[in-house]
């Protein structure tokens, strides 16, 4: 959507610029019944397996992947916590004012591509996952095979994406029908996901003779808050852009992700604040009611308005202090409260518990189990041993006793497991309330002991909680990349999970670009490239920090690197030499150097254009913007467009409409 906006703004002042368009396709709302136990032989092209409720088994032979298909269920008003009714995977409320976005997502499902991946992203409480959710439900019914990979969680669907990549059978993976297959925490599993996306981008278009071929179509969601195509995660799963980058880039529909917008209807916000009053109104008290004049006086002036979770959250809170403190208080001190509530809850499980356990303890292994996004109980005890220890409770309760607590506190939906304090904002807040005089040895202990999504996690919480530069946990975290500042291995593995457009992470975000441009020139690989890419990431870390000059002495040192791959090999850097052209040129418009801002977006043009000409549906998006901030930096400057630069590239813009005549055209 973000590129169709930016090709339509470009086409009004430079001619016709097409954008393909499909039809919309409806389905009926739909349940998936459990299935069961089956045993599956090699050849037998079932290797999409459902798994909906528990007590199920799956034998297979071949490669397979398990789909998790969440029926409805709403919680019960006995729960253990009104917490559970906030995470999306227990459908407490309807589902209000996605119609949109559904039928968005419908014509992904019933575009022509046979295989297509879509990058869908949203800041936390905005309802990816319960949008996802709903739209298995409606293909299901339509006799799609369509879930989440694993239990849908972070810590869940890590092992299971992880064992599917590394199958020995990963190339002869097929589906029976149609099929949607959504993973959330896209960025927790790229290495998986840059394996399993290089595998399918080599797949030979599917032949209907071939019974051996699938014939379905195939559509992956990846779910993430964060996500840009030419950097970041999604960069490291798809490709920067070169040639060899090519069919992996044209999996993306469409090329930039796609982020899903608040709720923009009073209406539709009143409606969900009411359904959860009703359903939690107290017996001895009257019902809560917010209406419209409500919602536009209180709620609409708030950061969180149109986000599905915080309207939940307000709603619950509201129950307990009233209208209008509830609705008054920021984002973060929302989710506080609701997180302190939590705290309070669990010290008063831990000081009834037999044995009783200390509350600072139990609270503490709470926040170390959300940190690592669910833990088994075996996994548990083994971190509790040596965490106690280090806490200073060594004498205190053992691990038995503790696993005990937290399994009756955070029921979990797979037996044997512990869970993380959901949803993931209020977890988030509980770590920042619970973890904010840790340093960098603790999360140093709890990496090497907990994995990868501990600092993710970190890193959410510091997105969403750190107001101020001294705020848990960007300082300690800082600290921690410090002394991994030689490795060159892990600071790419951290830069991948770093939203680059964070302004809360954004002192973080330097220090780790700075990291890791000092670390690329004596990177084992001895990569060039690389060496180009991290002086580009370096400039835009610096421009974020308001270092105009050092951005600029950046930016201008990424191109002469890629200027010098691209003389060696055009095809392979074309692409990335006219983005660092467009990099500068930003830069130098940033500087007021109007007129050399205009020159390096020209040859930014110049470089891509026998590019576009040879690949012109894979190079279109990144033309457009290109082309369209060209544009605009002549039209601000009163100077004009140089005229032999501009004839080719509308020409092949005119060839891709007239290609789709029937698709139609914006003008």
């Amino acid at each position: 959507e973000k590129t169709a906006a930016q090709a339509r703004a470009t086409r009004q002042r430079a001619q016709k610029l097409s954008r393909r368009k499909t039809s919309i396709h409806s389905f009926k709302l739909g349940v998936l019944v459990n299935e069961q136990t089956a045993t599956i032989g090699s050849g037998s092209g079932n290797t999409i397996i459902q798994i909906a409720g528990n007590g199920n088994a799956v034998s297979l032979q071949s490669a397979f992947l398990h789909l998790t298909r969440h029926t409805q269920r709403a919680p019960s008003r006995a729960a253990t916590s009104q917490l559970q009714q906030l995470i999306p995977y227990s459908r407490s409320t309807t589902l209000v004012g996605r119609a949109l976005e559904l039928a968005d997502l419908r014509r992904f499902a019933a575009s022509p591509d046979p295989i297509s991946v879509r990058v869908l992203t949203g800041g936390g409480g905005t309802g990816k996952t319960r949008l996802a959710l709903d739209f298995c439900d409606e293909l299901a019914a339509q006799g799609w095979d369509s879930g989440f990979v694993g239990s849908g969680d972070a810590g869940g669907q890590a092992g299971e994406l992880q064992r599917f990549a590394q199958s020995p059978h990963l190339s002869t993976w097929g589906w029976r029908k149609p099929t949607f297959i959504v993973v959330d925490y896209a960025a927790s599993h790229v290495s998986a996901l840059a394996t399993w996306v290089a595998e399918l981008a080599r797949r030979d278009p599917p032949d209907t003779r071939d019974p051996t071929q699938p014939a379905h179509p195939l559509r992956v969601l990846l779910l993430e808050r964060h996500g840009q195509a030419s950097s970041g995660w999604v960069a490291d799963v798809f490709g920067y852009g070169a040639f060899n980058d090519y069919p992996k880039l044209g999996l993306l529909n469409p090329r930039e992700p796609v982020r899903v917008a608040p709720l923009s209807s009073a209406v539709h916000r009143a409606e969900l604040m009411n359904e959860v009053l009703v359903a939690n109104a107290p017996a001895d008290k009257a019902v809560l009611h917010v209406d419209e004049v409500l919602i536009e006086k209180f709620v609409s002036a708030t950061s969180w308005g149109g986000d599905p979770l915080f309207l939940m959250m307000a709603a619950l809170y509201a129950i307990e202090v009233g209208h209008t403190e509830a609705l008054a208080l920021p984002r973060a001190d929302l989710a506080r409260a609701l997180a302190q509530r939590e705290a309070a809850r669990l010290s008063k499980l831990a000081s009834a518990h037999q044995p009783a356990v200390p509350a600072e303890l139990a609270q503490h292994l709470a926040a170390c189990v959300t940190l690592a996004g669910g833990m088994s109980r075996a996994d548990f005890m083994a971190f509790a041993r040596t965490e106690k220890l280090a806490i200073g409770h060594d004498t205190s309760c053992d691990p038995a006793t503790l696993a005990n607590l937290l399994a009756d506190a955070l029921p979990a939906a797979q037996q044997g497991t512990l869970s993380p304090i959901l949803p993931d904002l209020i977890g988030e807040a509980f770590i920042a309330i619970g973890c904010h005089d840790k340093g960098a040895a603790d999360i140093q202990r709890w990496r090497s002991a907990l994995g990868l999504p501990v600092l993710q996690n970190l890193l959410r919480c510091g997105q969403d909680f750190a107001i101020h530069d001294h705020d848990f946990p960007p300082p300690q975290l800082t600290e921690w990349c410090h002394g991994i500042r030689d490795d060159a291995e892990a600071l790419r593995e951290f830069d991948q999970l770093i939203p680059m457009d964070s302004v809360a992470l954004r002192a973080l975000n330097l220090r780790v670009a700075e990291y890791c441009s000092e670390a690329a020139p004596s990177d084992a690989t001895g990569n060039p490239a690389r060496r180009a890419h991290q002086r580009s990431v370096l400039a835009l870390a610096l421009a974020n920090m308001g270092e105009r000059e050092k951005a600029l002495t950046a930016a201008q040192e990424a191109v002469t690197l890629y200027r010098a791959l691209a003389a060696q090999r055009p095809d392979a850097f074309a692409q990335d030499l006219a983005t660092s052209f467009a990099v500068l040129g930003v830069r130098l418009a940033e500087a007021l150097q109007a007129q050399e801002a205009i020159a390096a977006f020209a040859e930014a043009v110049q470089t891509l254009t026998p590019m576009f000409v040879r690949y012109p549906v894979a190079i279109a998006p990144l033309m457009t913007q290109t082309l369209r901030e060209y544009i605009r930096l002549c039209e601000d400057a009163g100077a004009e467009p140089d005229r032999v630069l501009l004839p080719p590239v509308l020409a092949v813009f005119d060839q891709l409409n007239s290609a789709h005549p029937d698709q139609g055209a914006t003008e």
